[in-house]
């Protein structure tokens, strides 16, 4: 149950405003006002567990890039705060401390061994 965002005149504006969100709802076309304060590195986890079919490799990869290389320089910003800027930031420091690291972690990558 949510609350209309604003309030009506009459009642059939209020009739017609839950058919159009009902109708929204149903083709998945409606987006929870609220998700945006789920933190980025809950909402990738999420994400990978209800990916369908994804070979076990795959979820390791993820897992281990969302741990090293996302949660880290995401740690507080929610879905509705992450900007482009955030998100390049986060991976030009990943990309700076990978290229720092010794060939053999270069490969393996260093979170994995953790």
């Amino acid at each position: 149950m949510r609350p209309a965002d604003d309030t009506f005149e009459t009642k059939t504006q209020a009739e017609e405003w839950l058919t159009l969100t009902e109708a929204e709802i149903l083709e998945d076309d409606w987006i929870d006002p609220d998700a945006g304060e789920i933190p980025i590195s809950d909402y990738a986890a999420t994400w990978i567990e209800e990916r369908p079919g994804l070979r076990p490799k795959t979820v390791i990869n993820y897992r281990s890039l969302l741990r090293c290389h996302i949660t880290p320089h995401l740690t507080t910003v929610t879905v509705g705060e992450l900007t482009w800027r955030e998100s390049a930031a986060g991976v030009r420091s990943s990309s700076t401390q990978a290229q720092a690291r010794p060939p053999l972690l270069r490969r393996t990558g260093s979170c994995a061994l953790s």
